[in-house]
């Protein structure tokens, strides 16, 4: 964390250098639940960048390194890297959306509709035109709302079924583009968040960046490395690094 984001907590702090000793329980609480997660590799760079000492040795080369993914990012097979924003847990659409915002054309004649797919846990929002909801579900699905809810399971099987994948940064832009109001942040090669709103515990699965993909939530694991969590860091540090 910055000093300054540790302000209204100073007459609890005592400092030695650059580390700050705090023994109160209810500000302890009270920061820890404004963190957030953060790749420990994207955070070490930071740290290097920022002329400062990371915590596991990282080379200058590295840190100041932009390719969008980096040359032995922890990632298994099969993760597919976009050549805009890096490496990407592609977002299902369909095919017609997908092929419009892959040749930057404009979007279907068809209505465009948010359709929220549910679960008792937790919901998944996606994009698709009426047309390709009435293909799937037939004539009778209730599309008098731009917005279309529906259950995991059979509902969500059917309508993924037919569904094309593609880049989410990629998918968000083209429809911010062209005039729909969808969740911004800036699209970055270096660690990438979903929306703010989603609970901490969801956050480990949506969470990828130049070096590796989180998809554990149960634990923040990196895929691969079990025992490699997750580091939590202040807010400000996220946008800094983005």
């Amino acid at each position: 964390m910055h000093r300054a984001e540790l302000t209204e907590y100073a007459h609890l702090i005592a400092y030695a250098g650059e580390t700050a000793h705090l023994k109160d329980v209810p500000a302890i609480a009270a920061i820890e639940s404004s963190l957030v997660p953060v790749c420990p590799r994207c955070l070490d760079e930071l740290l290097v960048r920022s002329e400062e000492q990371p915590v596991q040795v990282t080379s200058r080369e590295s840190a100041f390194d932009t390719s969008l993914v980096a040359e032995d990012a922890n990632v298994s097979e099969g993760v597919p890297s976009c050549p805009v924003h890096g490496l990407a847990r592609l977002k299902r659409t369909s095919p017609q959306i997908a092929n419009a915002n892959d040749s930057g054309g404009l979007l279907p004649c068809s209505a465009l509709i948010k359709t929220i797919l549910a679960s008792d846990k937790h919901e998944n929002v996606f994009w698709f035109e009426a047309d390709y909801l009435r293909k799937r579900f037939g004539p009778g699905i209730d599309l008098t709302s731009s917005t279309c809810r529906l259950k995991q399971g059979e509902q969500g099987e059917a309508l993924l079924e037919g569904a094309a994948r593609v880049c989410p940064r990629c998918l968000r832009d083209f429809l911010f583009h062209n005039g729909v109001e969808v969740w911004m942040t800036p699209s970055s090669p270096r660690c990438l968040m979903d929306p703010p709103e989603i609970p901490k515990r969801f956050l480990a699965a949506a969470l990828m960046c130049r070096n590796a993909v989180f998809t554990d939530s149960r634990n923040a694991s990196m895929k691969g490395e079990t025992n490699s969590d997750l580091t939590l860091v202040s807010t400000e540090l996220i946008a800094v690094n983005v």
